[in-house]
């Protein structure tokens, strides 16, 4: 629903903090951007007393998606236009597995397992692996037959010794065809725990792909920051802060967005104040 789609991202919101103590939320900055998700929506169609029964009903589960897709991406571009550029892919991720454990799609086991990893203690003999297969990364591989649709892995791997040799080896093992039957079962999720297990290099790769299909492109394709698209995020009782790098000057966005909306320095509507002692009467004029 609507409401439970809410609450995943506001509480995703509130959590970004464990990843840096920049990504700091209100519920009030939320709910702003909710309520813009749903401006965007706009209504659909003809009124409910000129539909039938099935009409209504398609009707409503039509809104309802729409108000979850626009929801969805409004927060999560308020969202990503603070995140520094090395977390992005990450958050993303998050959403995408916090939505997919939540509708039911994906196991929360395999999320963890995803996360965290896992190596066993004790994995037994490589066979003919041990020609060129690391002995951390066999534990890896062990670890991966407590999960359901990798029972026996380790022995057909074995089966199969020259087949994984090459896709080990391969560049872009990600998009290799997988050696075996087990090729034929596998999840892309399953996919993901594989690499992470055997080609953590190219997971990134592999992540980027996964949310692209699962969420769709606007979620890893950023479009080019708009000071029209962040201003609509704003009223005036919400400010607009920057956090400037080195050869970073926001003054003209500012102002190309004033002069769009008649507000210039040529008619004296518009007034750049540099903030600092005995500033404070300018800026409250």
């Amino acid at each position: 629903s609507v409401a439970n789609r809410s609450a995943l991202l506001f509480f995703l919101m509130t959590d970004l903090v464990k990843i840096h103590t920049y990504y700091i939320y209100s519920l009030a900055a939320f709910q702003q951007v909710f309520y813009r998700g749903i401006e965007i929506s706009g209504s659909d169609g003809p009124t409910e007393s000129e539909l039938t029964d099935d009409e209504k009903e398609a009707k409503v589960k039509a809104r309802c998606d729409k108000l979850l897709n626009n929801i969805t991406l409004s927060v999560f571009n308020y969202v990503r236009r603070g995140l520094f550029e090395a977390d992005k892919l990450t958050v993303a991720t998050l959403l995408t597995l916090k939505i997919l454990v939540n509708d039911g799609k994906v196991d929360a086991d395999e999320v963890e397992f995803l996360v965290n990893g896992g190596s066993s203690i004790d994995p037994g003999n490589m066979g003919p692996l041990q020609e060129w297969m690391p002995e951390s990364i066999w534990a890896k591989v062990k670890a991966l037959e407590t999960l359901p649709r990798f029972k026996g892995f380790g022995d057909s791997m074995q089966s199969d010794s020259d087949e994984w040799r090459d896709w080990f080896d391969t560049e872009q093992a990600e998009e290799a065809q997988i050696p075996g039957e087990i090729s034929t079962i596998l999840s892309a999720i399953d996919r993901l725990m594989l690499l992470r297990a055997m080609r953590p290099d190219r997971l990134m790769n592999s992540l980027a792909s996964f949310v692209t299909n699962t969420m769709g492109k606007d979620y890893i394709s950023q479009k080019p920051f708009s000071m029209s698209s962040a201003f609509e995020e704003t009223n005036k009782r919400t400010p607009m802060f920057f956090v400037l790098f080195a050869g970073v000057d926001p003054t003209p966005w500012v102002e190309g967005l004033g002069k769009e909306k008649g507000i210039s320095t040529e008619n004296r509507r518009f007034v750049n104040i540099s903030m600092g002692q005995g500033q404070e009467a300018p800026a409250e004029a």
